[in-house]
């Protein structure tokens, strides 16, 4: 995984925008942590985590729903009761560290650039996600055209917003050569600037809206898709949303609704960036994304 620069890189970006948090961990853990478990360990793991208050049974076909029920009652009844719910452990504290380079020989530099955001309750989330398509979100994008089509910066550059249960981030991440990173980079940090002091155009916004609700969409075609959406919905929230419900959401995102978010979110002190490749002096770096 680790020689693998332009994903290893959106990992060591989490390790720092959410330093000492458990959203900060790799997944899968590290090489040490993953040599010293033990059979114990993961006993007491199984038996913490794995009852019935924190399942979530997610069902999407064709089926009739007295047989779903006595089949779960069935083959899941038996499931432990612990009587408590897993503990959140809230995120509290904002990383002083906003700058890291892992040095490497590699032909491309790999970066991820962003910052803080809101949690999936927080209703300015569609807001995020609109202007998250206008600035990296597809091939339409400013960043697309502005880096890749107009200069062939880099082939592949794009955004995405993620949310969590009380925090969320946005990330721009891309792959450039590293003597063009710094050009890379400057042409970034004023579309950020661009976006937050000059706005968006309506018509920018139209356009995403579509976009994103067709995205949306899209996935309930699949029932894999639609089971897990459901279930995370119904795991994370007390009443799920509707489709219905989330596509007007998306519907009623306004101009300004998208220039408050680009304000509150693009300034110096919300903004995190990751780097791998033959990269020597951080201070560079640094100082190339000060957007005051």
């Amino acid at each position: 995984y680790r020689d693998l620069p332009s994903r290893y890189v959106h990992e060591l970006f989490d390790e720092i925008v959410f330093h000492g948090h458990p959203l900060g961990r790799p997944i899968s853990g590290r090489i040490e942590s993953v040599k010293n478990i033990k059979r114990e360990d993961l006993l007491d793991f199984l038996q913490k985590n794995y009852t019935a208050e924190n399942i979530v049974l997610s069902i999407c076909g064709n089926f009739e729903e007295d047989d779903l029920k006595r089949y779960s009652e069935k083959y899941f009844g038996s499931i432990r009761k612990s009587g408590k719910e897993n503990e959140f452990i809230e995120f509290k504290n904002r990383s002083e560290k906003r700058l890291k380079v892992l040095y490497k020989e590699t032909e491309q530099c790999h970066f991820c650039l962003g910052g803080l955001t809101f949690s999936r309750f927080d209703k300015r989330k569609y807001a995020l996600q609109v202007l998250n398509i206008i600035l990296g979100g597809n091939m339409s994008s400013r960043l697309f055209n502005e880096v890749r089509e107009k200069r062939g910066l880099a082939y592949d550059i794009k955004s995405y917003v993620k949310f969590y249960q009380d925090t969320g981030n946005f990330v721009i991440s891309a792959g450039v050569a590293p003597s063009k990173i710094t050009e890379a980079l400057k042409v970034i940090k004023n579309e950020l600037i661009k976006i937050r002091e000059k706005g968006v155009k309506k018509k920018e916004i139209e356009m995403a809206k579509k976009f994103l609700i067709s995205q949306f969409l899209m996935v309930f075609e699949d029932n894999l898709e639609y089971m897990m959406y459901l279930g995370e919905e119904k795991l994370l929230k007390k009443k799920p949303s509707s489709i219905k419900e989330t596509v007007e959401s998306i519907k009623k995102v306004n101009k300004d609704d998208v220039e408050n978010v680009a304000r509150d979110i693009l300034n110096n002190e919300n903004l995190y960036i990751c780097l791998i490749g033959p990269v020597k002096r951080e201070e560079d770096i640094e100082k190339i994304l000060e957007i005051s």
